[in-house]
């Protein structure tokens, strides 16, 4: 894997399970559906919440060097299209191998 891609898709998905946390919490506050309200803290973490997601998908397919569409079409499969990514080969196996070879030569 691409550790650039790989360090943004794992920042990516940390910042899209916090805002889950956000909307549960907003969610429970029992004021119905979070769009009608108008509150900026709802649509706010929405927003965040559904650009983590994507974006998470699109940098771990491109870790994998995979073209960026395969993270912006996969996300529409939710689980499956994240098992999906996960089960595709990595076009970049030695990427990691080759880098913890520099630091056990060092």
């Amino acid at each position: 894997m691409l550790r650039p891609y790989k360090k943004k898709a794992n920042i990516a998905a940390g910042i899209w399970l916090a805002s889950v946390g956000l909307l549960g919490y907003v969610g429970s506050r029992g004021q119905g559906n979070i769009w009608d309200n108008g509150d900026i803290l709802s649509i706010s973490s929405m927003v965040i919440c559904m650009t983590a997601y994507w974006y998470a998908f699109w940098a771990y397919a491109r870790a994998k060097g995979r073209s960026g569409a395969w993270g912006i079409i996969l996300p529409i499969f939710s689980i499956i299209g994240l098992l999906t990514l996960a089960a595709l080969r990595d076009l970049h196996p030695d990427d990691d191998a080759s880098n913890g070879e520099e630091n056990r030569d060092q």
